[in-house]
């Protein structure tokens, strides 16, 4: 993976709440359009309870290395910027957003472990679901990508896979275990054959047989 300090750009930004509440950071990237929405402990927990759309988002600086961005980021969070009571920020600045590198990694297991909760839950599920079908409708209108007519599951209606691999697609689910152990297929030779629209594959020493009871070698509608 690419360290941050060799990436493309390097800002401050400020993320502020709809009550007046405010957080700054610095992040570093080679997508002005990430989607990055800060990475602090307090921060998260704000966006979890209250959602994205309450806050907003501005950079503010760009920088020409991570280090100056740390820098600046040091002089503006002092103690006295995190005591005040609309401040977001726990830790000093200059840290990238954690305290030290223990702190980083509980804060990703943390937010880890938080979303696998989440996904357990039907509600969630449906609601995130419906999310990115809209963000997927709102991007084929800004012309990046072709649009999906379902608007619950955009891939399943619209996108239709050739007999071919459906066959394919068929006989990978119904293999359990792709070692070997318990697919009866593996390691064999395979041939495709047809007869009256029914396709199926079968092991190639078994063909002269299929081919006597009036089957085809071959995918055939």
């Amino acid at each position: 993976m690419q360290r941050a300090d060799q990436r493309k750009f390097h800002y401050l930004y400020k993320i502020t709440r709809f009550d007046g509440k405010y957080y700054f950071g610095i992040h570093s990237t080679d997508n002005l359009e990430d989607g990055y929405f800060g990475s602090g402990t307090y921060l998260w927990k704000s966006l979890n309870r209250h959602g994205k759309e309450k806050h907003s988002k501005e950079i503010l600086e760009f920088f020409d290395t991570r280090q100056a961005s740390k820098d600046k980021e040091k002089l503006l969070i002092t103690d006295e910027m995190r005591a005040d009571t609309k401040c977001m920020n726990i830790a000093p600045g200059g840290g990238g957003g954690f305290k030290n590198e223990e702190h980083q990694k509980k804060c990703a297991e943390a937010a880890i472990q938080s979303l696998k909760q989440k996904r357990k839950n039907p509600e969630y599920k449906a609601k995130h679901t419906k999310l990115l079908s809209e963000r997927a409708q709102q991007m084929h209108l800004e012309g990046k990508m072709y649009v999906f007519k379902n608007a619950i599951n955009p891939w399943r209606k619209d996108h239709k896979h050739s007999d071919s691999t459906l066959i394919q697609m068929k006989i990978s689910q119904n293999a359990v275990d792709r070692n070997g152990d318990k697919n009866p297929m593996f390691g064999k030779k395979l041939a495709w054959i047809s007869k009256l629209g029914e396709v199926k594959r079968i092991p190639l020493e078994k063909l002269n047989h299929y081919l006597n009871d009036d089957w085809v070698r071959g995918i055939k509608r």
